[in-house]
């Protein structure tokens, strides 16, 4: 594809031609650039004005809709497929995407669309209704109906959900997977390549076989805990073997922390008066001070605590857990550590990434600094009562019940998330010799802002890893670009940089004759044209979607209202 084709401004267009027309009733998506010019790709215009073509002379076939007067047809999209103007007030609508997808599935339906047959479908769009007899549109609606009813079915409960994530595409899995049934088809596999909260890689699992990549290894745990493969029965026996390992743990770790755990018991037991509110304080203040003057976040003392079996109580015990909270990570991980089945110990992590995740006292699951600062007096008497009700839940229980919920909805999802160790040079590559012959479609969604997202999840990473490191500062945060806390390119101040980096991607990807499905934010800080520009004449079509979206931002930020675009980048290599 010729870069200087691939995409058409929509001021090109006349107010009352029939592409302005499509733009307006959302059957042809737009993209706005950094500078606010709104672009169309060029290939589905010519989907559409190809529709369009097949459309005249013939005659309009429409159902009877029982209206005392017809509404007037805003659109043909085919002798039996168009779209009417709808004054009916009605408060279900069917998803905007469909409307995007509908050219898509009556192209692919032109060879395959049964004659004769006078079975419609209705969908309502805002002020607007399609009417299609097309066999293709109503297996395609049929089955993204379905799908999304399997994704809303799974992780319906509380401890079958995955951690907090900043950036989690849960709620546009659905849309994401629709695309990719219509672009790619059910062929060949997913390589979610920067998985974060494995959300996307878990739904994606029960139609497509998912490789899940990312440079955090807490991320890769996350997506494959939300995958296939596990069973309830099998997960409780897990559960069983690492919960009487941990006990026996428990008593000899827990006497070094007996008077800090019985203190911190009886806070969290009983009434506070003010004078004990005042002494507790004082003494949490007094610990945090001790722990800074003695250089606790040193790696001298974090080695120390790492041979007695104490790591996560030394590190944040009094920060984003409580004491016997801490103990309990501690001879958890220890004990899933001695679990020889490597796929039971990446579950059974991944379960306790879930529960620590759950029950820590944080700004909506981040680390990046503590919600109960001690150091700061006001602060600290401000969140005191809502910190000590969080550190009166167990981590074991919950660690228990993420494992068991989470192996229970994995009996529904089809195939297992495997996952490739990160950063994404190093997935592509491992992925191209696990792949050979094999389509594969990677599924990009780079951060959009500048934000270090190893820095948000540190405690989650060094819960994994398990070994001594250096920390600083009161969020107790390791050094950037050190072995526990990935330094990412997206965390550059240059928006450029993040632009280079997935230009670099998808330039990847077409080296290796990959589809790509690309999600990125209205919101985000590369520019998406000038990426597409730079990389077009490397694949074979493009195609823009959109979605609005709520995007969730860190600590205790506003939810911000987007636009997400998912663009789909056609390998030109047949396959």
């Amino acid at each position: 594809m010729n870069l200087q084709v691939w995409c058409q401004p929509v001021s090109e267009f006349l107010p009352q031609s029939q592409e302005a027309v499509w733009i307006e009733l959302g059957l042809l998506p737009s993209m706005q650039d950094k500078e606010g010019v709104l672009w169309v790709s060029r290939g589905q215009v010519d989907r559409l004005r190809s529709l369009a073509a097949d459309t005249e002379g013939s005659e309009l076939s429409m159902p009877y809709t029982g209206d005392l007067f017809p509404a007037s047809v805003v659109a043909r999209l085919s002798s039996n497929t168009s779209i009417t103007s709808s004054s009916i007030g009605t408060e279900s609508f069917d998803h905007a995407l469909w409307l995007q997808l509908i050219p898509l599935w009556l192209d692919a339906g032109k060879k395959s669309d049964v004659l004769g047959v006078d079975i419609w479908s209705a969908l309502k769009f805002d002020d607007i209704r399609l009417f299609s007899s097309s066999f293709a549109v109503s297996e395609a609606i049929k089955k993204s109906r379905e799908r999304r009813a399997s994704i809303a079915k799974g992780r319906g409960t509380l401890f079958s959900r995955s951690a907090n994530y900043m950036g989690s595409k849960t709620s546009l899995a659905a849309e994401l997977i629709d695309i990719l049934d219509s672009k790619w088809g059910s062929h060949g596999y997913v390589l979610d390549l920067m998985t974060g909260s494995g959300a996307v890689s878990g739904a994606m699992a029960r139609f497509h076989p998912v490789f899940a990549s990312d440079a955090q290894h807490f991320s890769r745990l996350l997506a494959r805990v939300q995958g296939g493969g596990m069973s309830k029965l099998r997960a409780a026996e897990i559960a069983g073997r690492v919960m009487d390992h941990a006990r026996r743990l428990f008593m000899p770790l827990s006497l070094r922390y007996e008077q800090l755990i019985s203190e911190e018991d009886a806070a969290t037991n009983s009434e506070l008066s003010e004078d004990r509110r005042r002494e507790l304080l004082w003494q949490l203040s007094s610990h945090e001070a001790n722990w800074r003057g003695s250089g606790g976040g040193k790696l001298e003392a974090t080695t120390g605590a790492w041979e007695t079996g104490s790591l996560v109580a030394h590190l944040y015990a009094g920060v984003y857990l409580g004491w016997r909270q801490a103990i309990e990570v501690d001879c958890l991980r220890c004990a899933i550590e001695d679990i020889t089945d490597g796929i039971e110990r990446e579950w059974a992590l991944g379960a306790l990434i879930c529960a620590v995740s759950a029950c820590a006292f944080t700004y909506g699951g981040h680390f990046a600094q503590p919600k109960f600062d001690a150091s700061s007096s006001s602060a600290a008497d401000r969140n005191l009562t809502a910190m000590l009700k969080f550190r009166s839940s167990s981590i074991t229980h919950e660690f228990f019940a993420r494992l068991t919920s989470l192996a229970e909805e994995s009996e529904m999802v089809s195939n297992e998330v495997s996952t490739i160790d990160g950063p994404w040079q190093s997935a592509m590559e491992k992925m191209r010799g696990l792949a050979e012959g094999i389509p594969v479609c990677v599924y990009l969604d780079p951060p959009y802002t500048r934000d270090e997202y190893s820095r948000y999840y540190h405690v989650l990473e060094v819960i994994c890893s398990y070994r001594p490191i250096s920390v600083s500062g009161k969020g107790r945060i390791p050094v950037r670009g050190s072995d526990q806390r990935f330094a990412s390119i997206f965390g550059s101040r240059s928006a450029r940089d993040a632009e280079d980096e997935i230009e670099k991607i998808l330039v990847g990807c077409a080296d290796m004759g990959w589809d790509c499905l690309w999600s990125y934010s209205s919101s985000g800080v590369a520019d998406m044209k000038r990426i597409l520009d730079r990389v077009s004449d490397r694949f074979g079509s493009i195609d823009i979607f959109k979605s609005d979206y709520a995007y969730s931002a860190q600590g205790r930020a506003p939810v911000k209202r987007v636009t997400e675009y998912m663009v789909y980048l056609k390998s030109s290599v047949l396959v």
